[in-house]
């Protein structure tokens, strides 16, 4: 029988940049990286220093690549103004539009979603009074995200910016509903923070469950050939109730530092666009984790392997 090589991590690399999800992240760390540079001058001006030394270092190996330039300049003093304000802003709203046709139509999958969520709610046995707050909020959470999806399609002629395209909403009142949109992005994430707080209580309630039946089995099962068994089985339960966990955790902090930033455009939250790039830089690190994990998952199902 022939062994299959692990999944190794330039494949998974290749998965990820070639993913519409992971390639939508890319942009939008790129997109939060340039705000940052934009409104925050310490950024800016390190970012500054680092590129003058790289092009300082690049004329000291290669004098002929340095002075080649067809407009006179050196060729490496042009770099530093690849940071300026104008082209960074330029990077910055480039970026954001590029991810409006990412997500363009997603509203269905969103509606789709908390659809599902209700009939399976409403087909299952009644459950604690916890449980049923944690779906109800879980729907509200993809009910609300598709509305901010939808709303940010039907503004999408107006965003792209095109001279002489009109779209129906004229610019200020598609202004207005971008405002809106970021209202229903807003409840959105607040009901994804809330839903995956009850999430982390009833895991670790559930463990510390696991840890007093693993306690009670161990002073009765002295002997016996099922308790090597059960006592495995225990530990991968925990172990997989440990991950699932890490992921709620990751989710549920990418979700406290991504609100900020419906916040701050609607008002509700006083941190100025410094600030909430350095917020969005976090959770887009974060999320993309996510992505990166589902597409080397998806590289150990279509080889039968774990990726390293």
């Amino acid at each position: 029988m022939s062994m299959v090589e692990p999944v190794g991590g330039f494949e998974q690399f290749v998965k990820f940049v070639t993913d519409a999800a992971g390639l939508e992240r890319i942009l939008r760390w790129l997109q939060a990286l340039a705000q940052v540079l934009i409104f925050v001058a310490p950024a800016r001006a390190a970012a500054l220093y680092t590129v003058s030394s790289l092009s300082s270092v690049a004329c000291t190996l290669s004098p002929a690549w340095c002075s080649s330039s067809t407009s006179g300049q050196s060729a490496a003093a042009g770099y530093p103004a690849l940071l300026s304000v104008e082209v960074l802003q330029r990077l910055r709203a480039s970026c954001a539009l590029t991810r409006r046709y990412f997500r363009l139509f997603r509203f269905f999958e969103a509606f789709g979603a908390a659809w599902t969520l209700y009939t399976s709610f409403v087909a299952s046995p009644a459950g604690s009074t916890m449980k049923s707050l944690e779906m109800w909020l879980a729907i509200s959470g993809r009910s609300f995200n598709g509305m901010y999806l939808l709303l940010e399609s039907l503004t999408f002629i107006e965003g792209l910016g095109v001279e002489g395209l009109d779209g129906p909403w004229g610019a200020e009142r598609a202004a207005m509903l971008r405002i809106e949109a970021n209202r229903f992005w807003f409840f959105s994430l607040l009901c994804g923070i809330i839903v995956g707080g009850l999430r982390l209580v009833g895991l670790y309630r559930a463990q510390d469950r696991v840890s007093d039946s693993k306690s009670e089995k161990k002073g009765i099962d002295e002997k016996g050939s099922d308790s090597a068994v059960a006592t495995e089985l225990e530990k991968r339960k925990k172990k997989e109730m440990k991950d699932e966990a890490r992921k709620i955790l990751r989710r549920l902090t990418a979700d406290v530092l991504d609100i900020s930033v419906p916040g701050s455009v609607v008002g509700w939250s006083p941190l100025s666009p410094g600030p909430v790039g350095v917020l969005m830089l976090g959770s887009t690190a974060l999320t993309g984790l996510e992505v990166w994990d589902r597409c080397g998952k998806e590289l150990e199902d279509s080889r039968g392997v774990r990726a390293i």
